[in-house]
């Protein structure tokens, strides 16, 4: 288990899109990736009625989760938005996490949620009702 989270530039990018598009509702979907660093992002459905709950689409969780196999890759994160805060687990989060291995990474926004590159990322190692802060860097593309 790598103690960052390094997501290549295009998924951050990517992230945030699926995050302004989903606004003013939750998305989510996972990080595939390898040591570490995400190879693959997959924005899965959020079914949930709730703007501030999410559920994945088990259709296509499964398919995501079916290529994490095929490409020998790892779930390197869970994400989710958190369109009006706060940049920390809720209580269901905690809750609801039952993957300890795996990072939770919460988008916020930082200005105008509707609009990509407005929002920011903090990723979390979860373990029952308590959290810590894992580093997320930004990498370049360069050298995939």
């Amino acid at each position: 288990m790598s103690s960052n989270l390094n997501l290549l530039s295009h998924h951050w990018q990517e992230i945030q899109k699926h995050a302004s598009q989903g606004y003013p509702r939750e998305i989510c979907g996972l990080i595939a990736g390898n040591q570490g660093t995400s190879r693959y992002v997959f924005p899965i459905i959020n079914t949930s009625m709730q703007t501030d709950r999410f559920f994945m689409d088990p259709r296509e969780l499964l398919a995501a989760l079916e290529a994490i196999e095929n490409n020998a890759w790892e779930i390197e994160g869970i994400y989710h938005s958190h369109p009006h805060g706060p940049e920390y687990p809720s209580h269901a989060d905690l809750n609801e996490h039952l993957y300890p291995t795996v990072k939770m990474c919460i988008l916020y926004p930082i200005g105008d949620p509707a609009i990509p590159h407005h929002w920011n990322i903090r990723s979390y190692q979860i373990s029952g009702e308590r959290f810590t802060v894992v580093p997320v860097r930004i990498k370049t593309d360069e050298g995939e």
